[in-house]
């Protein structure tokens, strides 16, 4: 879970709207959070990332995961 710098929890519809205010700033269309995590996993296969490198990028750092199922073909 990410916080605040206060420790408090993020507030969903605040970081929604920072998300969405970051896309306009950028000129990017529309896209959902979770898109960025799919762009994310095939941009890290596409480089050759070592497993542990994609699995932490992800939050999959523990070790029990197979290979990430994110990336899109």
């Amino acid at each position: 879970m990410f916080t605040q710098p206060t420790g408090k929890p993020i507030d969903p519809r605040a970081d929604y709207q920072e998300w969405r205010d970051l896309l306009s700033a950028a000129e990017v269309r529309a896209a959902q959070l979770h898109d960025a995590r799919h762009t994310t996993a095939t941009m890290l296969l596409v480089l050759r990332t070592p497993v542990r490198g994609r699995h932490g990028a992800h939050g999959l750092d523990n070790g029990i995961y197979g290979q990430p199922v994110h990336a899109r073909a």
